[in-house]
């Protein structure tokens, strides 16, 4: 058998390569790597309100009131560095109050109401109803971390709580 009979025999080396890495596991049977990335994440938020960030040093947040961000504004200043809007008041904006929960969503969108869903972790879509989608957020006990693509709320009573800008 020729070497090249012999590559054919045995199939693609595609499959093959994650056997030929060198892995390295922690005593736990954890792969290191896995953990090396886990740690590396931080909170927007917390680095936001850290005493050794300082947003005027480093120039790179607009902070802003509503109704300061105008049309005019974007046209005129362009849309170069993130902006922090915090107060709405003048965005022309309307939207729930916090205490607004998912249950009360299904109770304006109804239950059956279809939603495009991806599975954060394969990219997969999925199509689930208002009511499985209640019943999996509410679950504190995921298996998956599921998103919302869109939620189509146009004449439902879900659009009396909101106004687009």
């Amino acid at each position: 058998m020729s070497a090249d009979t012999k590559k054919e025999a045995s199939g693609p080396t595609r499959g093959r390569l994650r056997d030929l890495q060198k892995r390295r596991y922690t005593e736990d049977g954890e792969d290191e790597e896995d953990l090396f990335f886990a740690g590396r994440g931080f909170d927007v938020d917390q680095k936001l309100v850290s005493d050794r960030f300082d947003p005027q040093k480093y120039d790179v947040l607009q902070e802003m009131t509503g109704d300061q961000l105008t049309i005019r504004y974007i046209q005129d200043k362009g849309f170069e560095k993130p902006i922090i809007v915090k107060q709405m008041k003048g965005l022309g904006m309307k939207i729930p109050a916090n205490t607004f929960t998912v249950s009360d969503v299904k109770q304006c969108v109804g239950s059956r109401r279809q939603l495009d869903v991806m599975d954060v972790q394969t990219q997969r879509d999925y199509t689930m109803s208002m009511k499985e989608w209640c019943e999996y957020y509410n679950n504190p006990q995921r298996d998956r971390l599921l998103n919302v693509i869109s939620l189509e709320f146009s004449h439902t009573k879900l659009e009396q709580h909101v106004d687009s800008p």
